[in-house]
């Protein structure tokens, strides 16, 4: 926006010409410091494992995990080995 739109807008807003608003570029430092900050969160990200559970045509229950990682899924047949794989796993992440 050049000064003359600017005087114009101020008028039709009847508000003052100052401060006029401006961009402020990032320094280098800011940009650097941005950069890092995101290559962090993204390298940090947590693989929650998706569960949910299906019934089939007979009525049996199944249960659905998801890992995201290794891009797989697998198949358990009771709510308890969900968990006895979860404690598996979980126990190789610390």
């Amino acid at each position: 926006m050049n000064t003359n739109q600017w005087k114009y807008y101020c008028q039709l807003e009847q508000m003052s010409e100052y401060p006029r608003p401006h961009y402020i570029r990032p320094t280098l430092d800011e940009w650097i410091d941005r950069i890092l900050q995101f290559l962090i969160a993204t390298s940090q990200e947590v693989y929650e494992p998706k569960i949910w559970c299906t019934q089939d045509r007979f009525g049996e229950i199944w249960w659905h995990v998801y890992q995201a990682r290794t891009d797989e899924v697998i198949h358990f047949s009771s709510e308890q080995e969900v968990l006895a794989w979860l404690d598996e796993c979980s126990s190789f992440r610390y």
